[in-house]
């Protein structure tokens, strides 16, 4: 069940959110506001598991925030194409909350089973479970999406990566504790800027505001991966 709940959270909720995040701001600033999603992994494990918060973790959370404040006062970065306001990182902040829950679930599903491809499984059964929800949802889309043959290669590309990553997350979580597990995802945001700058500059443009931001939190990675 809590891996079933995870996939809710997780991979179906926070990942709408995330991909809502990314239309309207653009990859570069979604998915650097969404690697701040240790901060709730690490304030919900304090509250369920009754994990410790150390001078070292809180100084890591303090660096994160601070990065997301800086990127959240960007205008002039991100999506091209179209603006956006500050309200708009309200989507991607929450599927970090989402994902920051999710990670909890897991630990707590791991712990009772410790065996990562079966954590996978059901927790992509989980997400599975909600997924005719979308096709209610965007049924005026349809004719779009059938045909949109090129981003179903994409998404399934990314899908096979996500699955990997996964697998990873569980196998991790079961070494370790949420407080410092967590965190060490949020380096995909360095991998995030530099694609973006070699392959979205076209639509994208990453500003020295979200690079301060990204730099922020990936030394709060840092920080809760040495010193926790």
């Amino acid at each position: 069940m809590f891996f079933i709940a995870s996939g809710f959270v997780g991979p179906f909720l926070g990942r709408i959110l995330l991909f809502e995040g990314i239309d309207r701001v653009g990859a570069s600033i979604a998915c650097t506001v969404f690697e701040a999603k240790p901060i709730f992994s690490v304030l919900i494990a304090m509250l369920i598991l009754s994990e410790r918060l150390t001078l070292p973790i809180l100084s890591g959370v303090v660096l994160m925030m601070l990065g997301t404040v800086i990127i959240s006062r960007e205008r002039s970065g991100g999506d091209i194409v179209k603006r956006w306001s500050g309200k708009d990182l309200i989507v991607p902040v929450s599927a970090g909350i989402c994902y920051g829950g999710s990670h909890v679930l897991r630990k707590m599903g791991i712990n009772l089973i410790p065996e990562p491809f079966v954590a996978v499984m059901w927790q992509n059964a989980g997400a599975l479970i909600f997924s005719p929800f979308l096709v209610v949802a965007y049924r005026r889309n349809q004719q779009l999406i059938w045909h949109s043959k090129m981003a179903w290669v994409i998404f399934g590309l990314s899908g096979i990566i996500q699955v990997a990553a996964q697998w990873c997350l569980f196998a991790a979580l079961d070494r370790g504790a949420v407080v410092l597990v967590s965190p060490l995802t949020s380096l995909s945001t360095l991998f995030v800027l530099i694609l973006a700058v070699f392959i979205l500059k076209e639509v994208e443009r990453v500003t020295w505001k979200i690079v301060t931001g990204a730099v922020l939190i990936i030394a709060a990675t840092v920080v809760l991966t040495v010193l926790g």
